[in-house]
């Protein structure tokens, strides 16, 4: 009996560390996985992204959000819209919807 016992022991020593070495393994690859599936996102966003900045009507939009105008046209900063909305109330929402009919 005790032969047994120190049999399953010694078998139990010498699996120890490939059993360890095998779960520590397996959690990083899954780790490394997650990783790899998550840069494949981003990456594939950024090229949605490029794709759509390389239009001409996307340039124009960025160029506008920067503050550049054509030539010959005139930049106005309007500043405050929302405390002039806030101010005003509905008449203001109501002037911004368009008229049903």
């Amino acid at each position: 009996m005790w032969l047994l016992v120190a049999a399953v022991g010694v078998l139990a020593l010498l699996y120890y560390r490939p059993v360890q070495a095998y779960v520590h393994t397996h959690r990083t690859l899954a780790a490394r996985s997650a990783e790899v599936r998550a840069l494949e996102a981003k990456k594939q966003a950024l090229e949605r992204r490029l794709t759509l900045s390389r239009s001409a009507q996307s340039l124009v939009g960025a160029a506008r959000r920067l503050g550049l105008v054509v030539p010959g046209e005139r930049l106005f900063l309007v500043k405050d819209i929302a405390q002039w909305r806030r101010a005003h109330g509905n008449a203001a929402r109501a002037l911004t919807r368009p008229a049903h009919r």
